[in-house]
């Protein structure tokens, strides 16, 4: 091995099958991924039954059969927890607490080193000193999305020299209401004692307020841009707007990447 290799990546495609891998390789359609094998490592290995996204992923991150770490599928079933109950919550498996072996950034960790875990379908909850745990687009049990509203165009009532803003759609169960005034080439409103100028044809600050969504309430950040001021109404456009709290550990991090 390298004494000089400081960094290791590993990249994961849940499903991707070595025989078809290898026939695009040579094929040449997959240029990006046929430029990490060529400087890396390639290699087959049987997957642990069941063959299911959890079980495997787990006994990569562990090296562990699946006996010794415990996750057995997407399911896990307690002793006093009735077969609705388990059903009920799937992806539980995929949580740390209920792997019985270590994974390889907590190995990496007591020994000082950091790890950067994004979108990896197990291990979810693993609190480290020297790393960071991202939750990305695969589902995972407990854990809000960080999209909680997608981007778009919205219009808000005018009053006279006031306004009022209604934001809803997405995960958004409580339509949230904002209310301000409008001058000749911006509005401006007030949260939280802390006062927000959106002129015309320009980004605001990032925005942050609590929405009532399914998943209770969560603290989103945002930004608006005036797009038009009319006689009844004015219209924005809005970005997306992020949950900044529950998908990256520590949660600091999330409030940071957005």
């Amino acid at each position: 091995m390298n004494s000089k290799v400081k960094r290791v990546l590993v990249i994961g495609l849940d499903g991707a099958l070595p025989c078809l891998l290898r026939k695009f390789l040579n094929e040449g359609e997959l240029p990006n991924i046929e430029r990490i094998v060529s400087k890396g490592v390639w290699g087959e290995a049987y997957p642990c039954p069941p063959t299911d996204t959890p079980t495997n992923w787990t006994t990569i991150a562990t090296g562990a059969f699946v006996g010794t770490h415990g996750v057995t599928s997407f399911y896990i079933h307690l002793p006093g927890e009735s077969l609705v109950y388990s059903q009920k919550f799937r992806f539980r498996s995929q949580l740390a607490k209920y792997c019985k072996a270590k994974y390889l950034w907590e190995v990496a960790d007591e020994f000082g080193l950091s790890s950067l875990i994004i979108n990896y379908p197990s291990g979810w909850g693993t609190h480290l000193k020297h790393g960071v745990m991202i939750c990305g687009s695969w589902p995972m049990f407990g854990v809000p999305p960080k999209l909680i509203r997608k981007s778009g165009v919205i219009k808000g009532k005018r009053f006279n020299d006031k306004f009022e803003l209604l934001i809803s759609g997405g995960i958004i169960n409580i339509p949230l209401v904002l209310e301000g005034k409008v001058s000749e080439d911006s509005v401006i409103f007030s949260i939280h004692s802390k006062e927000y100028v959106v002129k015309l044809g320009e980004w605001s600050d990032w925005i942050e307020v609590a929405f009532d969504t399914k998943y209770n309430r969560i603290v989103g950040m945002f930004k608006l841009k005036l797009l038009e001021i009319g006689e009844n109404n004015i219209t924005l456009e809005i970005s997306d707007v992020f949950s900044i709290d529950g998908w990256a550990i520590p949660k600091k991090w999330c409030k940071e990447l957005v």
